[in-house]
């Protein structure tokens, strides 16, 4: 703010005409200087008060910037840890499953082998039965075709 020199210099010379007569204008222009003085300490005090708690804010504001940061970067390293010690552990029981069915999935194939051969043979042994033997049966001689040769 600027201050009103004229307001009160107009004060200081209706204060001395009261007292009587002009002849201390030299003390009105010192009362004057005085009070420009007194305004730029008060002033300059202002200012370096407000400065100072700018400053302090600043300073407060930073660290609670660095705490937040700091407290913020701090969750997400746990929430990343704990995401891949469950990736981790999820990966592992994946690995077990998927083991554990291979070889469930070769035991059925196994099994199944085994079933096929025992019902191969099944059939061979109802086959055996079913059809009678041919032997000593004799084949018709083949028919010799002719040949134009007489």
């Amino acid at each position: 703010p600027e201050f009103p020199y004229e307001e009160i210099e107009e004060r200081i010379k209706s204060t001395v005409e009261q007292q009587g007569g002009m002849g201390q204008s030299r003390a009105m222009r010192e009362a004057i200087n005085y009070l420009r003085e007194e305004y730029q300490t008060q002033l300059r005090r202002a200012r370096d008060a407000m400065v100072r708690e700018f400053r302090q804010w600043a300073v407060m504001a930073k660290r609670d910037r660095e705490m937040l940061r700091a407290s913020m970067e701090k969750s997400l390293e746990d929430a990343w840890e704990q995401r891949q010690k469950s990736i981790s552990k999820e990966t592992s029981d994946t690995a077990i499953e998927n083991a554990r069915l291979k070889a469930q999935n070769d035991r059925l194939r196994t099994l199944l082998l085994s079933q096929e051969m025992l019902l191969t043979i099944a059939r061979h042994q109802q086959g055996d039965r079913d059809t009678p033997r041919r032997v000593g049966r004799r084949r018709r001689p083949r028919r010799r075709l002719s040949t134009g040769r007489g």
